[in-house]
């Protein structure tokens, strides 16, 4: 009886953390604003700087996925962290971004967004992005 009881509780267990797994995914994305699902994937923005002597290439990268951020490019930069929304309105999403660590390591910041959806690009910073396939 002990043996039967404990596999049908652990089976229950999983079966009941599956469903509630899968429900929380379907109201997580529910939750998110019509900007936040625009901004979710990566995108990317990149060129030659060149001055007098010489030039080189450079690119940033910017990954949003449900409420977690990766900012990658070259010269060398890298950071990472947590992010919620302040505000969403028409075209525009503003983020907190938090807990980073990488090149600003423990430094909270806002991150003002600017959303072209017929063209699937952001203006982040003053630049824009396009998403990256």
């Amino acid at each position: 009886m002990k043996r039967f009881f404990g596999s049908k509780a652990v089976f229950f267990t999983l079966v009941s953390l599956s469903i509630w797994l899968v429900g929380c995914q379907f109201s997580c994305s529910l939750a998110m604003s019509e900007n936040e699902r625009f901004i979710q994937g990566t995108w990317h923005r990149g060129g030659v700087l060149e001055d007098d002597d010489d030039s080189f290439s450079w690119y940033m990268d910017l990954t949003f996925e449900r409420g977690r951020y990766v900012q990658k490019g070259y010269p060398p930069y890298y950071g990472e962290g947590k992010y919620t929304v302040i505000r969403s309105e028409e075209n525009q999403i503003v983020l907190h971004l938090m807990g980073q660590t990488g090149n600003e390591k423990g430094v909270d910041r806002e991150m003002t967004i600017t959303i072209n959806q017929p063209k699937d690009s952001l203006i982040v910073s003053g630049e824009a992005m396009t998403r990256k396939k």
